[in-house]
C-alpha cells in the first residue's frame, strides 16, 4: 500500500511541477489577496465536551477501496453534509486514485463555510500555495512518505500562508516522530490490513502517545457508531469517516446515525 502511495506522491509532484511552467508560484501569490483568509481548522476539536465531532471526507474513490460513489455530485456532497452537522470537511483533490480535482474543491468551498481540509498527495510549496489558492484551511502532511526535514519545511510554509496542518500518522515511530517535529493536529490512520476495518485497540495504543494538547484525529475504517465510541473513549477529539458516507444511499443520514 505505502509504494501505491509514494508512486502517488511522485506522480502529483510532476504534476505540479507542469503546472507551475504554466503558472508560476509568484502568479499564485498575487492571487492570495483575493482569497478570503483560513479559518483555524483544529478549532473546533479543542472543545472538551461530550460532542461527536465529525470530519466527512469526500471522495469519489480512494487508494484502499476504489470507487466507493458512482454517483458523485460535489456540489451536493458539501451541502448535504455541512448540514447535516459535519465539524468539517475533507475533499479529495488527487486525481488518479481518488478521482478528485481543484475544481470540486472550489465548488464545495463555494457552497460551505465548514473549516476545509485538502487531501492530495503534497510534497512541495507550490502544492501548498495551490491549496490555498482553492480557499484550502488545512492541508494533509503524510508522514510515512515525508522526511523530517520536509515535514518541517511543508508545516512552515503551511503556516506562512495561514494554515493549519493535519499530520497522518500509522505507527508508534511516526508518532514519535512528529510530536518531536511540534505537530498539533494528528491523524492516526488505524486500519486493519487484511480487512481495511478501523482497529480501536490499535488506535487506543497510539493515541496515549500524543500530549494532551494535541487534537487527535481518528481516521481509516471507520464505519458504524460502534466504531466513533470506540475512538472517542480511547480520546478522538475527532472522527474523519469518508467510505460510510460515500457508499450511503443518503450520505446525511449516514452522517447523523454516526454522531447520535
Amino acid at each position: 500500500m505505502n509504494d501505491k502511495l509514494e508512486e502517488l506522491f511522485r506522480l502529483r509532484r510532476k504534476d505540479a511541477e507542469e503546472q507551475e511552467r504554466r503558472f508560476s508560484y509568484r502568479d499564485i501569490l498575487r492571487t492570495l489577496g483575493d482569497v478570503p483568509p483560513p479559518v483555524d481548522f483544529g478549532a473546533p476539536f479543542k472543545r472538551r465536551d461530550s460532542a461527536t465531532r465529525i470530519i466527512a471526507e469526500i471522495k469519489k474513490a480512494d487508494l484502499f477501496n476504489g470507487v466507493v460513489r458512482g454517483d458523485f455530485h460535489a456540489i451536493e456532497l458539501g451541502e448535504e453534509l455541512s448540514d447535516a452537522g459535519a465539524s468539517a470537511l475533507s475533499i479529495a483533490v488527487e486525481p488518479r486514485s481518488y478521482l478528485g480535482s481543484e475544481d470540486n474543491f472550489r465548488r464545495i468551498r463555494s457552497v460551505s463555510a465548514l473549516p476545509l481540509l485538502y487531501k492530495d498527495c503534497i510534497s512541495s510549496r507550490y502544492q501548498i500555495a495551490e491549496a490555498r489558492m482553492s480557499g484550502a484551511d488545512a492541508i494533509e502532511l503524510v508522514a510515512s512518505v515525508l522526511n523530517d526535514a520536509d515535514l518541517v519545511a511543508l508545516k512552515a510554509h503551511a503556516h506562512e500562508l495561514g494554515m493549519s496542518v493535519v499530520c497522518i500518522t500509522g505507527s508508534d515511530k511516526e508518532i514519535e516522530r512528529v510530536v518531536n517535529l511540534d505537530f498539533k493536529i494528528v491523524g492516526i490512520v488505524c486500519r486493519d490490513p487484511k480487512t481495511g476495518a478501523f482497529d480501536a485497540r490499535k488506535f487506543a495504543g497510539l493515541v496515549q502517545l500524543l500530549p494532551r494538547s494535541n487534537v487527535k484525529i481518528a481516521m481509516g475504517g471507520i464505519e458504524s457508531r460502534e466504531d466513533v465510541v470506540s475512538a472517542k473513549a480511547a480520546g478522538a477529539d475527532a472522527i474523519l469517516t469518508g467510505a460510510a458516507l460515500m457508499r450511503a444511499p443518503r450520505p446525511a443520514l449516514k452522517l447523523r446515525e454516526l454522531r447520535m
